[in-house]
């Protein structure tokens, strides 16, 4: 298992995705930091008095939307290592090999929630580091401070994971990378008039019930995660929701997997050619 892991894990690095994420986060913040764009829009805006505050240290992860980031990379990463070309050449190695279907799976997913917090984690460095180097940390060094930086990148992950791991399901069905890029821009947008019709009920009617079951939907408290101070009842709810959903999605992704043809799985992929 753990030599899948490691054959998983190089392959990944080596590929250009990764590398091409990070560098657009590190753009992402220098953008952010040297180039205020609030600021450039202030000023494009029209002539004004208003001054944005230099970002400081300590608030950066917070104050840049790198949630965004990660919403719009997530589709990437499921697509790299789950359905693209290169992706599906190991499982070609089930066919020849006696190495077991679910390692090959489990390797696969390991190697995604990986990415998915390395990629939180690093925006989190980038906008710390960087930010503190031109605009100083602002107030004074607190060892907790940097321990809830790295809580609420860990929040912000599970919520990505979550999306990741519908798009993984789909993907058992979905060959088509393209359209799989699609289907989760289409979840969000329908996702968020769900929530949007339910919060209108819930104000309308005060119904606890509904508040509870809007939780179902990562929207309803994907902002929240992104925040430092955060309501426990949010946090434990979204929490729970966030790692029961996942957990049913992978046990019932994997027994999937499990129980397809993969000669099947390869006629609609690209691989078609080298089978």
């Amino acid at each position: 298992m753990a030599n899948v892991i490691k054959t998983e894990l190089f392959r990944f690095m080596k590929g250009k995705t990764i590398r091409i994420l990070l560098i657009l986060g590190l753009v992402f913040t220098i953008m952010q930091v040297v180039v205020p764009i609030k600021q450039i829009l202030v000023n494009i805006s029209g002539p004004s008095s208003i001054k944005i505050n230099p970002i400081l240290g300590y608030e950066a992860f917070f104050m840049i939307d790198f949630s965004t980031l990660l919403f719009i990379f997530t589709p990437f990463l499921v697509v790299t290592i789950f359905i693209s070309k290169v992706a599906l050449a190991p499982v070609e190695n089930i066919i020849a090999t006696r190495i077991k279907r679910k390692n090959i799976y489990i390797s696969k997913y390991i190697i995604f929630v990986s990415s998915i917090i390395g990629l939180s984690l690093s925006f989190a460095l980038f906008a710390t580091s960087i930010t503190t180097i031109i605009n100083g940390w602002g107030k004074n060094f607190e060892f907790f401070q940097l321990c809830l930086i790295f809580l609420v990148s860990l929040r912000i992950s599970i919520i990505y994971i979550l999306y990741g791991t519908i798009l993984i399901l789909l993907s058992l069905f979905i060959h088509n990378t393209v359209l799989i890029v699609i289907i989760h821009f289409g979840i969000s947008i329908v996702e968020s008039m769900f929530i949007s019709i339910i919060d209108a009920v819930i104000a309308a009617h005060n119904s606890k019930v509904l508040y509870y079951l809007s939780f179902i939907f990562p929207s309803k408290y994907m902002s929240d995660f992104a925040k430092v101070d955060i309501k426990t009842e949010t946090l434990i709810l979204g929490l729970s929701v966030s790692l029961l959903s996942i957990i049913i999605l992978y046990i019932t992704s994997l027994n999937i997997f499990l129980k397809k043809d993969i000669h099947s799985c390869f006629h609609n992929t690209m691989c078609k050619k080298e089978i």
